[in-house]
């Protein structure tokens, strides 16, 4: 027997990549605001504090943007498997090993 494809796909550890690579871009944003503070007390040249934002910002960005679309189509998904999954006996919603024998 076929696993269905919402059971394939690992949705789990995608968000949690995601959301892992959102804050750590997130913090990245957070230290450049952080030196450019620091930079503006004593001038200095802020040309790393701006590619540290960009960085941080493109990848908060890309992050949220997977996050969504993620979600988005996992609900999908699952919508449609509702719909589709047809089955001959009584769904069982915890694994019960102890009943099995």
């Amino acid at each position: 027997m076929t696993r269905r494809l919402i059971d394939r796909i690992p949705i789990a550890k995608t968000i949690k990549m995601l959301v892992i690579v959102f804050g750590g871009s997130f913090g990245l944003c957070c230290l450049s605001v952080i030196l450019a503070i620091s930079h503006l007390l004593k001038p200095q040249p802020g040309d790393l504090l701006i590619g540290l934002g960009m960085i941080g910002f493109y990848g908060m960005v890309c992050a949220m943007t997977g996050i969504l679309i993620t979600l988005v189509l996992w609900a999908i998904v699952a919508m449609i498997n509702n719909f589709t999954h047809q089955s001959d006996g009584p769904q069982k919603l915890f694994d019960d090993e102890k009943n099995d024998e």
